[in-house]
């Protein structure tokens, strides 16, 4: 009885250290879910009401944040985990649709899987062609982010979009193209603005690097003035003078890393959108609606992809110098060791000649000196 008592026991202790570990890990794993699922909550909620905050009345939105969070979440998660985004997803829309803005619960329906065919379209196919990750100092992968924020994803939910828009009133079958087109354009504007910041942010959490006095002191510089001159440029109607803001951005994407020229890019959409919805700068002199939306978004668009290509090469160009100059302080320490390493032979042969009787048949040999060793290198 006690022996078996004593092998309880043993197998009690062995059984309790097994299980803690097992029940804290899973316990971490369900919380980590459930922030995560918050955070998209509130993250594609928020952007669904400033897309229609930042929108002309009874028009489509000029872009669409909801559109970049989508495609950013789902990029940069494990698909084990895109269940519980995709739900998040829909719950962030159902409740901007239906319970705040009146959206019939369908048709709210129908656009929730028109944006999540267009982000795990766009996740796979980028994924595809990046790998796991996606660095905005690279060309190749921003040049691979642009063609799935064009032609991936926002088409094929642009299209799901559009239709869901027409078989809800066949009356508005007419406006299936002008539908497709302005779902098409706020979602590629959307993916543009917002999914390049949150990829850049999630790459640098791991990954702190303090930056030097002047170069935050430029960053500083370069933000003020482009606040000054956007707000400059966009409360002037009279004068058409966008395009000023466009060399600071190009000043951020030269000097400042990804990060800087992000936030500058988006300041200034948001500036430019505001001001276009209050019927302010040089978009809305005069023009209709129609074209002042084509303007503000083509303005935009335009903004957006010089600003992320010229500061992929301007990244480019400094890790090439930084290459450069690396293998050039490589090249001339293997040449003072080859110096050093010759001026040794030099000795040593002199050494071996001296010392070999003078009988002895040498084999010819030409023996040079370490200053002429080093001209010859």
């Amino acid at each position: 009885m006690d022996e078996q008592t004593a092998g309880l026991d043993i197998v009690i202790h062995r059984f309790k250290p097994q299980t803690a570990p097992a029940a804290k890990a899973a316990f971490s794993d369900h919380g980590e879910r459930l922030v995560w699922f918050a955070v998209m909550f509130l993250a594609t909620f928020g952007g669904a009401e400033l897309g229609r905050a930042l929108s002309f009345p009874n028009v489509f939105a000029l872009y669409w944040p909801p559109s970049g969070i989508y495609l950013a979440a789902l990029f940069l998660a494990p698909p084990r985990r895109w269940p519980e985004f995709i739900i998040a997803s829909w719950g962030a829309n159902f409740c901007s649709d239906v319970l705040f803005h009146g959206t019939p619960g369908l048709l709210s329906t129908c656009f929730w899987v028109a944006n999540t065919i267009e982000a795990i379209s766009g996740a796979c196919v980028l994924r595809l062609c990046v790998g796991n990750s996606l660095q905005l100092n690279r060309v190749r992968d921003v040049v691979a982010l642009v063609l799935t924020a064009c032609f991936v994803g926002p088409v094929l939910g642009a299209t799901v979009g559009a239709g869901a828009i027409v078989l809800s009133d066949l009356s508005r079958i007419g406006e299936f193209g002008s539908s497709w087109l302005s779902w098409w354009i706020s979602s590629v504007l959307g993916i543009l603005l917002v999914a390049p910041p949150i990829i850049n942010f999630h790459t640098r959490l791991n990954r702190v690097t303090w930056r030097p006095a002047g170069r935050a002191n430029e960053a500083a510089c370069v933000l003020t003035c482009l606040v000054l001159i956007s707000v400059l440029v966009f409360h002037l109607q009279s004068l058409p003078i966008a395009f000023v803001a466009l060399p600071v951005l190009l000043w951020a994407g030269l000097r400042l890393d990804s990060a800087g020229t992000l936030l500058c890019s988006t300041m200034l959409a948001i500036v430019t959108i505001a001001s276009a919805v209050r019927g302010v700068g040089p978009f809305a002199s005069g023009q209709s609606l129609g074209t002042q939306i084509m303007i503000t978004q083509g303005f935009l668009g335009f903004s957006a992809l010089m600003t992320l290509l010229f500061a992929a090469v301007a990244q480019e160009r400094r890790q090439a110098l930084q290459q450069l100059k690396q293998q050039r302080e490589e090249l001339r320490a293997l040449r003072q060791q080859l110096k050093r390493h010759a001026a040794a032979e030099y000795a040593s042969t002199a050494y071996r000649r001296r010392m070999q009787p003078e009988s002895e048949e040498r084999p010819f040999r030409v023996v040079y000196s370490p200053g002429e060793v080093a001209e010859r290198l």
